[in-house]
């Protein structure tokens, strides 16, 4: 894979996060493929950017998420195709709790017209914890 490559598909999970995070979930949605697939934690897969964007919308109930991204290891799997896992935390904040959620993305992504998206991203939640916050 190349130097651009690995580049770009690291910025694209990072936007995710960044949008995400930000609230700014149209631009979320809008880094998935026309026909991507989100699978959400503990929830039915959705297919297409309306449904994407859709299921983001359950963020909107939470007053704060910021995404801690960890580990990124990435596969070509073609000419236009890579797959990927990546580690993050989640922090969701509520009423003066923290429900962080220790997490696995599995990716793959697509190559379109020379730019990035994920074709299909699926969130493996393997453990949360609650923590108590100030302000």
């Amino acid at each position: 894979m190349s130097p651009e490559d690995t580049l770009a598909l690291h910025d694209l999970v990072h936007r995710y996060a960044a949008y995400v995070d930000d609230r700014d979930l149209d631009r979320a949605a809008a880094l998935f493929t026309l026909d991507g697939v989100l699978v959400p934690a503990r929830r039915e897969p959705v297919a297409g950017r309306p449904a994407v964007r859709k299921a983001l919308g359950a963020l909107e109930r939470v007053r704060r998420t910021a995404h801690e991204i960890g580990g990124i290891v990435l596969d070509r799997t073609g000419p236009h195709a890579v797959t990927g896992r990546v580690t993050a935390v989640a922090h969701h904040v509520d009423e003066g709790t923290d429900h962080v959620w220790h997490l696995v993305y599995r990716d793959e992504y697509r190559r379109i017209a020379g730019h990035w998206f994920f074709a299909r991203r699926e969130l493996d939640l393997r453990f949360t914890e609650e923590r108590q916050v100030g302000r």
